[in-house]
């Protein structure tokens, strides 16, 4: 049934998407030409990002990229929009000692960010490129990571990573909004690499067949590895099993990822709860959730690490909290090409800077 309903909707919505694809072709024609100006900057900008909207893992491939390319001895920053903060300016959301403002100011990825890799400058700011030019400014930055910054082009950079989620149906490759396509797939052409997320078996999925039309970026496959996490104050620890019967909730752009990890991890709860992508958790949410709760007879509660950062202290004491978090995980091919890119990228710049 809702599918559906999916198919009625997108077939009304269909002229407002050929009227966005309009827009979104004639505003990249105009940088692809120069009349629209891409502003460079003195140090390497990596962007990660994808063509749909939400649930493809940026954030997990953003806290690993920033983790491989500390590991390389260099000092990676991070730019980011901080969608759905509360705030409106740009922000320090970490300065490479502390974290400087919550969950709600910072928005959740960002906030996320800053709490696992707990001593690099994230910034928050709208405006990307006024944001990689405080960020060089303000700290001693060697690589820049742009978070969410594929459409993002004013700020120009050296590397486009493009994400892609393997389990997407194809009918959600339609533009915005009768689908969620944030661009056509001919914007593929300006990748430097597509990385396919969420592959059970390390196949490209069909969708493939369509991109390679426009695009010769390598592409590669990959996994989103979950683990459990316990709420234990500021800093989770890593358990293997939650107490069955737990209440179940998530407000992630693929809430369906979080119901299949629960059964993969052979979780048993009672009931799960969806809420929207960005959910921000009110008084009255929380009031009305943990209402909810409390009529299952649930002592505990699982969700994932991006809700958990968003949840008070108080509500989170009430309940025995489990979280879980996703890593990155990659192929020896994926590894071996995106180390390749990096290290192409960081030559190339390096040389062209001296």
């Amino acid at each position: 049934m809702r599918q559906i309903v999916y198919r009625v909707l997108s077939i009304f919505l269909r002229p407002l998407s050929w009227l966005y694809a309009a827009v979104i072709r004639c505003r990249n024609l105009l940088f692809d030409k120069g009349f629209l100006k891409s502003y460079t900057f003195g140090k390497p900008v990596i962007s990660v990002g994808n063509l749909t909207a939400g649930g493809t893992g940026k954030t997990p491939l953003v806290k690993w990229l920033t983790e491989e390319l500390r590991r390389e001895g260099l000092r990676p920053g991070i730019v980011s929009r901080g969608y759905r903060r509360s705030s409106k300016d740009m922000l320090v959301v970490h300065d490479g000692v502390n974290l400087l403002v919550g969950a709600s100011a910072a928005g959740d990825e960002p906030y996320l960010l800053a709490r696992q890799l707990k001593n690099v400058p994230i910034i928050v700011d709208k405006d990307r490129v006024r944001g990689i030019g405080k960020l060089l400014e303000q700290f001693p930055i060697d690589v820049v990571i742009l978070d969410d910054g594929f459409q993002h082009r004013r700020a120009a950079r050296d590397l486009d990573l493009l994400l892609l989620n393997s389990r997407e149906p194809r009918r959600h490759y339609s533009l915005i909004p009768a689908g969620r396509l944030r661009e056509p797939l001919s914007g593929t052409a300006r990748a430097s690499m597509l990385i396919y997320t969420k592959s059970p078996d390390h196949k490209l999925p069909e969708l493939h067949a369509l991109i390679k039309r426009y695009t010769t970026a390598p592409a590669v496959t990959t996994k989103l590895q979950p683990e459990l996490i316990r709420y234990a104050g500021s800093d989770p620890e890593v358990v293997k099993e939650i107490p069955a019967g737990s209440f179940a909730f998530c407000g992630i752009g693929d809430p369906g990822s979080f119901t299949e990890v629960i059964e993969k991890l052979g979780i048993e709860t009672r009931t799960t709860r969806i809420f929207r992508d960005h959910q921000s958790y009110s008084a009255q949410i929380l009031h009305k959730l943990s209402r909810e709760i409390r009529a299952t007879g649930c002592r505990v509660i699982l969700t994932t690490e991006k809700d958990l950062v968003k949840l008070p202290r108080d509500f989170l004491e009430s309940f025995e909290v489990f979280a879980i978090r996703i890593d990155f995980s990659w192929t020896q091919q994926g590894r071996d090409t995106i180390s390749a890119l990096l290290k192409k990228t960081m030559v190339y710049k390096s040389e062209e800077l001296s």
